[in-house]
This record gives structure tokens, C-alpha cells and sequence, in this order.
């Protein structure tokens, strides 16, 4: 299993990325943003939505467990 060092400004954590992406292209995005979030960051790799519809991939999902500021639900733009 090979590991990749996550970024952080309080001694940093370590992602064990097992998981087999089907490109280079995703593999090396998942390293890269892997070394520069910080260590409450959780990512998800290949998260797979499916409806009655449609099926859906997201590459990557990230999420922090640090509290939103009052007054916003999001951390997008």
C-alpha cells in the first residue's frame, strides 16, 4: 500500500492510497491535493452516485471537520 505525505501547517498526516484510479491524470491529482490539505481534510476517491436516471462518479470528494463560519453553508466561491 503505498502511502502519500498530506500538507499541513501543524505536522502534516498521511493518506494511504490504496485505491487503483483509471488514470494517471486522477492519480496524479489525488497525490497533488493530497500533499497541500490539511490534516482534517478526509478525501474520498471514485465516489459513485446512482438514481433511477443516471449514474454518477465524482473523482474526488473532499470534506473538513472544521466548523463552517456563521453565516455560510458552503466553502465554494
Amino acid at each position: 500500500m503505498e502511502s502519500v505525505e498530506r500538507g499541513d501547517h501543524n505536522g502534516g498526516a498521511t493518506l494511504e492510497a490504496s485505491h487503483q484510479f483509471v488514470s494517471e491524470a486522477e492519480q496524479l491529482v489525488w497525490e497533488r491535493l493530497g500533499k497541500h490539505v490539511s490534516a482534517d481534510t478526509v478525501l474520498i476517491p471514485n465516489l459513485r452516485l446512482t438514481n433511477e436516471k443516471k449514474d454518477y462518479e465524482l473523482d474526488i470528494v473532499a470534506g473538513s471537520s472544521r466548523p463552517t463560519p456563521a453565516g455560510r453553508t458552503s466553502t465554494a466561491g
